[in-house]
């Protein structure tokens, strides 16, 4: 019997150092992301440069008579390469944001592209179909941030629920039958042996619902990061390990834990301003 035991804890040891081990390893994914944002935001502090310098250069610029308009506006086609890729490169700033669930970044990028827009060399109707499509953009990610903050909250709130009732579980011994009134001698004999040597079931089972216990939390953890498809794979294993528990008090959990995995997931949207820029 002590065996069994010790080698009941060595497993759940083992299941603890698993979990571990992915929380560091999302903790060095995200260590590395971060690089990634600075390196761009240095990208992002050279292009300010880019137009700083435009900007002086359109504003030392003679101011052309109106007879010569059909060259100045054939001037300014040629001119106006750069600032499409220049938007389109603000743009890539705005996408790797959303990437990283950084919306107060992508909507100040946006506002400041916005701004932007009127030291471009664009043709009128041009920077005005921007003007619009970025305000859209902006109204879109507002309603998403809004929608993707109120899911998470529903989610956390039914995720502390799931940890309460497990934990009233692991603290409370798992009784498999009522208990009767009136037994027989040989009854209570019997039931005193089962109790005082509890199967390998009811020893793994503490076990069990502690690992779905760290396993929820760090489900929450994932959720919160917005990597939703992580999130219902970690749900879709919870799930497996609770199916080989045979026990009724835990039926109402699973079905909890199903109806989050089927939650709608809200993806991120795409930019209009892309596809208007192409």
């Amino acid at each position: 019997m002590k065996r069994l035991v010790i080698v009941v804890v060595i497993a759940a040891l083992l299941w603890l150092f698993k979990l571990s081990f992915d929380v560091y390893q999302m903790n060095a994914k995200q260590t590395e992301l971060m690089q990634q944002q600075t390196q761009l935001q240095q990208q992002n502090a050279g292009l300010n440069d880019q137009l700083v310098a435009m900007k002086r250069q359109y504003d030392g610029q003679p101011v052309t008579s109106s007879p010569a308009n059909p060259p100045a506006m054939q001037a300014d086609d040629h001119v106006g390469v750069q600032p499409i890729t220049l938007i389109g490169q603000r743009l890539e700033l705005v996408e790797f944001a959303l990437q990283q669930q950084q919306f107060g970044v992508a909507l100040e990028k946006l506002n400041q592209l916005d701004q932007q827009l009127e030291i471009f060399s664009l043709a009128p109707a041009l920077r005005m179909s921007l003007h619009q499509v970025i305000a859209k953009d902006r109204e879109m990610l507002t309603q998403y941030v809004v929608a993707r903050q109120t899911q998470q909250n529903k989610i956390k709130q039914v995720l502390q629920t799931l940890d309460q009732a497990l934990q009233k579980e692991i603290q409370q011994p798992y009784q498999n039958t009522p208990k009767q009134k009136e037994q027989s001698f040989l009854s209570r004999w019997i039931q005193v042996e089962a109790v005082e040597r509890p199967s390998v079931d009811l020893l793994q089972r503490g076990i069990v619902l502690k690992e779905i216990q760290l396993r929820l939390l760090l489900a929450q953890q994932i959720m919160l990061k917005g990597q939703y498809p992580e999130f219902q794979q970690e749900l879709t294993e919870i799930i497996q390990i609770m199916q080989q528990l045979p026990d009724p008090h835990l039926k109402q959990i699973q079905q909890k834990i199903v109806q989050l995995k089927e939650t709608p997931v809200l993806s991120v949207p795409q930019l209009n301003t892309r596809a208007l820029i192409g």
